[in-house]
């Protein structure tokens, strides 16, 4: 994983933390309506599976970045033969990561539009309420950053497809260089 990539993935989780609290306000606040009816009732069981999907994303988005912490630390020198093997298979996860991500992403992005459109169309809906208005903005704000964040992630998407530019070494035995020339190796394979 690269610095952009890291980049990226603090800033979805920013997006996702701001996204989540914000649909458990949302689906708190529809609780607590005057009066109930089907359209409050199906805003709250959007609103609430928005949530659980947002904090979802949140802990995919954390795994993401502790794997990256976790295999960035210093690589045995025996590994680094095998190092570009395993950016081919490392991008291929990743890559499925990212789709999974994307695809949750638009389902949250869905269903807080979905909850924002129910508490809108309730004839009991009255804006002049507080707890209701905060609620049909919360929402609105999730579906916003959900579905503005699809943007973000369909460029990660694409930088991550992107094979890396590195140039030819040969292919030589780790074991028989010099120190000198094991770092020089190093300095290219990184």
């Amino acid at each position: 994983m690269s610095t952009f990539t890291t980049i990226v993935s603090c800033i979805l989780l920013l997006i996702f933390l701001i996204s989540g609290g914000l649909m458990v306000k949302s689906a708190y606040d529809i609780s607590y309506f005057q009066v109930q009816d089907q359209y409050i009732q199906n805003a709250h069981y959007y609103a609430t599976w928005a949530a659980v999907i947002t904090w979802i994303l949140v802990a995919l988005v954390i795994i993401l970045i502790g794997v990256y912490f976790w295999y960035s630390a210093e690589v045995p020198e025996a590994a680094l033969e095998g190092a570009l093997a395993k950016t081919q298979t490392s991008s291929w996860w990743s890559t499925i990561y990212l789709f999974i991500i994307f695809i949750l992403v638009i389902i949250v992005g869905i269903l807080a539009a979905q909850a924002a459109f129910n508490i809108d169309k309730s004839p009991n809906y009255n804006s002049n309420i507080p707890i209701e208005y905060a609620a049909r903005e919360g929402a609105i704000a999730t579906a916003v950053l959900c579905l503005g964040s699809t943007g973000l992630l369909i460029v990660w998407f694409i930088y991550d497809l992107i094979p890396e530019s590195k140039p030819e070494t040969p292919n030589k035995n780790l074991s028989n260089l010099t120190p000198e020339e094991l770092a020089k190796y190093k300095m290219l394979v990184s």
